[in-house]
Order: C-alpha cells, then sequence, then structure tokens
C-alpha cells in the first residue's frame, strides 16, 4: 500500500530528476547539477539525508531502466531473485554509509 509520503517522495524526486535532466540535455550542461543535489540533500535533517541521497538514486537508477528498456521493470510477473535483491540492497546501504562518514569527515576537517 501505498503512503501519502511514498507519493510525496517520488514526486519530489521525480521533479528533482527532471531538473537536472534538464540542466544536462537542454541547457547543455550550463546549470550545476551539483547545486540541485546540495539543495536537495541540505533540505533534510543530518540524520535522514543519506536515507534521502540513496532514495534519490534509486529513482534515478528506475528513470534509467525505463529509457533503457522494454521491460516494466515494476511488472509483478518478472521475477526476482530474492539473494541478489538482498545482495544488491546490502551493497548500496553499506555504500550510502561510506559516504555519510566521509563527508561527515570532510565537513569536521573544513
Amino acid at each position: 500500500m501505498t503512503t501519502p509520503e511514498t507519493v510525496a517522495r517520488i514526486a519530489r524526486n521525480s521533479a528533482l530528476l527532471d531538473r537536472m535532466i534538464e540542466q544536462m540535455v537542454h541547457r547543455a550542461g550550463s546549470e550545476d547539477t551539483s547545486i540541485a543535489i546540495v539543495e536537495f540533500i541540505e533540505s533534510f535533517p543530518a540524520d535522514e539525508q543519506v536515507a534521502e541521497l540513496m532514495m534519490l538514486t534509486l529513482s534515478a537508477v528506475e528513470r534509467a531502466a525505463q529509457y533503457s528498456t522494454v521491460v516494466d521493470i515494476w511488472d509483478p510477473e518478472r521475477r526476482i531473485d530474492p539473494g541478489k535483491a538482498m545482495r544488491l540492497g546490502r551493497q548500496a546501504t553499506s555504500a550510502w554509509v561510506d559516504l555519510a562518514r566521509q563527508l561527515k569527515k570532510e565537513n569536521e576537517n573544513g
């Protein structure tokens, strides 16, 4: 079941991805997409930033998959290997935790 919060998150992430695509494709990179990402990240409390960035990344991956395949990635008939999904989830979580530590360390060092 989709909650209003989930719907809002999907809409927010989609809007940011649209903005980034617009910046990169139609404006030939004249706007710095990192500014949009920093604004996005800073709009959340520190303890939620890594999770929100991870969700934004997943939204971007979903968008890329929609562009690159004729298969609906949300098709309930499509088989998903649970072991592979769990492994990918652990790897993604680990990568974002490492990134958060690195960013915190860089911020502390100025």
